[in-house]
């Protein structure tokens, strides 16, 4: 659950002029997820080096997404274990958001710069 300094560091962050205002809303959607008490997810913010406010994103205790915020988009990240877990299948996910191959480390990427796309992959997680 995020603590009311990083909700608070990620507010004054999403507050700058430069983020657009699809992207804010984005990443409030994102928020969201740990917004309910019966929640499946949690979402923190840890403290690791020059990343600008990631997100580390839990589905039942399993670190299996994350985000960083950039001016123009957020980058959502659908880490290994997601995949590795059978959370989700890796070429289901792939078709879905209409990306070629995962990266090396065997992430996919898409890049989110609205509230529209920020629903269309929690409900793909959810």
């Amino acid at each position: 659950m995020l603590t009311a300094e990083n909700y608070r560091t990620l507010i004054h962050a999403l507050a700058d002029d430069t983020i657009e205002g699809g992207v804010r809303q984005a990443m409030l959607c994102f928020l969201e997820l740990d917004s309910d008490s019966d929640s499946t997810f949690s979402v923190t913010v840890p403290s690791r080096g020059e990343l600008k406010n990631p997100l580390d994103i839990r589905k039942d205790g399993k670190h299996l997404y994350g985000t960083i915020l950039a001016r123009n988009w957020v980058s959502w990240y659908f880490r290994k274990p997601a995949f590795d877990s059978g959370e989700l299948d890796l070429d289901e996910t792939l078709s879905h958001f209409e990306i070629d191959a995962p990266s090396k480390y065997g992430e996919i990427k898409v890049k989110v710069s609205n509230a529209q796309e920020a629903r269309r992959v929690i409900a793909w997680i959810s």
